[in-house]
C-alpha cells in the first residue's frame, strides 16, 4: 500500500527594506537612530561639501528610486532635491528643518540638541507614513533617541555651568544655535586677511573681552584662525559641525571651549 505524503507549503512574505536617500552621513546617522536595520540609506556624498557636483545618470537613477529623501534644508541639498524630484516625481522630499525656528537665515540647526529632537520627530513621522507596519519599532527607537539627546544636553549644560565661559570667537555662524541654546555669546570675526592696523584694533578689542577661544570649521582656515587667535590672545579650535558623530562633536565642542 502506497503512502501519500502531503507537504504543506506556507507562503513566506519577505518585506524589503525601505529605501531612503540622504545628502551626507550626518543625516544618515539621524535616520538610522530611528529606522535601524529597517531602512537602506543611500548617500549622495560620503563627506559633506557645499559644492554641487552633477550626479552620473546611473547613480541618479538609483538614488531617485528611494521612498524618501531626507535633508537638512541646506542650499546645496535643496538643489539636489529638485534634481531627484525631476527624476522621480513620487519621491517624498523631507526637509528636516521646516518645523524649527531659524536664527535669521542660519541653516546649521543641529548644533542645538533641542533642534535634533525636532529632526528626530520629523524622521519618525515620515517613516511611519511609508511603513506603518513598523510603527511600534520606530516609536521605541525614537523615544530612545530622545532620551539620548536629553543626556547629551544635560551633560553639556552641567559642564558649562561648572566653567566660567560665557563667550567665544567664531569665524563663521556655524555655532549660533549651540550658543543660543546654552546662553553663550558668539563674537564673530570676519573670514578675511587683515591689515596691520586692523590686527592692532583686534588686539585692543580682545583686552576688553574675557574670551580666549576661537572656533573655525575647515582645516583650510587654520592659518587664518591661528593668525587671528594670536592677536586675540585666544586659542584656535577646529570644530567640524558636519561630522557624522553629532554627539561626540557637541561634547568635544563643549570641552574645547571650557578648557
Amino acid at each position: 500500500m502506497k503512502h501519500l505524503i502531503f507537504i504543506l507549503i506556507f507562503p513566506v512574505f519577505l518585506f524589503a527594506k525601505i529605501q531612503v536617500t540622504t545628502y551626507f552621513p550626518l543625516e544618515t546617522q539621524f535616520v538610522k537612530k530611528i529606522a535601524k536595520q529597517e531602512v537602506e540609506v543611500r548617500e549622495i556624498t560620503h563627506s559633506f561639501s557645499p559644492n554641487y557636483v552633477e550626479i552620473p545618470s546611473s547613480e541618479l537613477k538609483r538614488l531617485s528610486t528611494s521612498k524618501l529623501f531626507f535633508h537638512l534644508g541646506l542650499d546645496i541639498e535643496n538643489r539636489y532635491a529638485k534634481v531627484l524630484k525631476q527624476k522621480n516625481n513620487s519621491l517624498e522630499v523631507v526637509d528636516l528643518s521646516l518645523n524649527i525656528d531659524k536664527i535669521s537665515s542660519n541653516p546649521y540647526i543641529w548644533t542645538d540638541p533641542f533642534a535634533i529632537k525636532d529632526i528626530a520627530k520629523t524622521i519618525f513621522d515620515s517613516l511611519v507614513q511609508v511603513d506603518k507596519r513598523n510603527m511600534k519599532f520606530y516609536k521605541k527607537n525614537y523615544e530612545d533617541f530622545l532620551n539620548e539627546i536629553d543626556e547629551v544636553f544635560l551633560t553639556i549644560l552641567q559642564n558649562l555651568n561648572k566653567s566660567k565661559i560665557n563667550s567665544f570667537y567664531a569665524l563663521e555662524d556655524y555655532w549660533d544655535y549651540f550658543a543660543n541654546r546654552f546662553r553663550l555669546e558668539v563674537i564673530k570675526q570676519d573670514k578675511k586677511m587683515f591689515t596691520t592696523s586692523e590686527l592692532k584694533d583686534l588686539s585692543k578689542f580682545c583686552e576688553a573681552n574675557d574670551t580666549d577661544k576661537l572656533l573655525y570649521c575647515y582645516s583650510k582656515d587654520e592659518k587664518l584662525a591661528n593668525l587671528l587667535a594670536t592677536n586675540l590672545k585666544a586659542k584656535a579650535i577646529e570644530n567640524n559641525i558636519f561630522s557624522e558623530d553629532w554627539q561626540m562633536n557637541l561634547m568635544n565642542l563643549t570641552n574645547s571651549i571650557i578648557r
